[in-house]
């Protein structure tokens, strides 16, 4: 009889470490391991005075999306978003048809539903995202990115990139390209 209490211990201790144990491994895992997530944040392009309500692309913001293509085509990008106006998606149609994906068109009002979707669809990844200089700070935010300079309307040559690491705390490095603005 006392074999059977030792190892109904036995067998209870070993239970028991089990359900701490694998939640433990789990979060270490998650922790050391979890591969970081790169957004690269963009402003449209130049525009064109029309129409007002949705204008398109300017030949100079034509020019700069196809820059874009250059600057990224060797990126490892998995994913491009846009707003639903027209000058973000002219911005990015040519590197996601460059790369053969889809240009996903998400509401330029909701930064939280944007950074929500991207790490939770796209985790290790690259993704694009190309928005407005007044949206662009709080997409950052939403990403744990912290708070960056007011980008002014006469600046489109300015890309954020967000490295989202383990925990969601990030790192923003500001860049440029195409011509100067």
């Amino acid at each position: 009889m006392p074999n059977s209490r030792v190892s109904k211990k036995a067998w209870a201790i070993a239970l028991i470490s089990l359900i701490i144990f694998i939640p433990l491994v789990f979060i270490s895992y998650l922790y050391f391991f979890s591969p970081a997530t790169t957004v690269i944040i963009i402003r449209h392009a130049e525009k064109s005075a029309t129409p007002p309500d949705n204008p398109v692309l300017s030949p100079e913001g034509q020019a700069r999306a196809l820059a874009l293509v250059h600057m990224l085509e060797s990126a490892g990008v998995k994913a491009v978003y846009a707003t639903q106006f027209a000058r973000t998606q002219q911005t990015v149609e040519p590197l996601a048809e460059h790369l053969g994906l889809q240009v996903t068109v998400v509401n330029a009002d909701d930064a939280s539903g944007l950074a929500q979707q991207i790490l939770s669809q796209h985790s290790g990844e690259t993704v694009v995202v190309a928005s407005h200089s007044n949206k662009i700070p709080q997409i950052i935010t939403e990403l744990h990115g912290g708070t960056i300079p007011e980008i002014p309307e006469t600046q489109f040559d300015r890309m954020f990139v967000v490295t989202v690491y383990r925990w969601r705390k990030a790192k923003v490095v500001m860049m440029k390209y195409g011509n100067p603005t």
